[in-house]
């Protein structure tokens, strides 16, 4: 049998938001900033994300974090590396969160961003910085 994974390595922190210059853009291309995300994720749901972020950025000053989760189910390749089984982006703005959950494979494609939306509208709390609990 021959599986075909659609995992492949893309940036954290998008290369688009930090093309202001050269030096910026050229920082976001290490491994250090680098996932393997399925390619339905990137291309679909993860990139409206991005969109959504910089639009909010235009208004407001937006805090993102990103949390690979792994778990049972990761895939472990033969290289070693191991692949995480959820991508978690925490977006936090205007004395709000946002926390995003989408999972690492195909069946997030033709689907909306906000379809992973798991806490919205929560007010942030000064000194805080836990606000993403399972």
């Amino acid at each position: 049998m021959f599986l075909v994974l659609r995992v492949y390595y893309y940036h954290l922190a998008p290369a688009a938001d930090f093309n202001c210059s050269y030096e910026k853009l050229r920082q976001t291309f290490t491994y250090l900033n680098c996932a393997l995300q399925h390619e339905k994720l990137n291309r679909g749901p993860w990139k409206n994300l991005e969109k959504y972020e910089r639009k909010l950025s235009e208004q407001y000053k937006v805090q993102v974090k990103v949390v690979l989760e792994f778990d049972a189910n990761s895939l472990l390749l033969e290289t070693g590396a191991l692949v995480p089984s959820y991508f978690v982006k925490i977006l936090s703005y205007n004395n709000r969160v946002e926390v995003y959950r989408f999972p690492n494979d195909i069946s997030v494609w033709h689907t909306h961003f906000k379809d992973y939306l798991i806490q919205d509208d929560y007010p942030i709390i000064e000194g805080c910085t836990e606000v993403y609990n399972r």
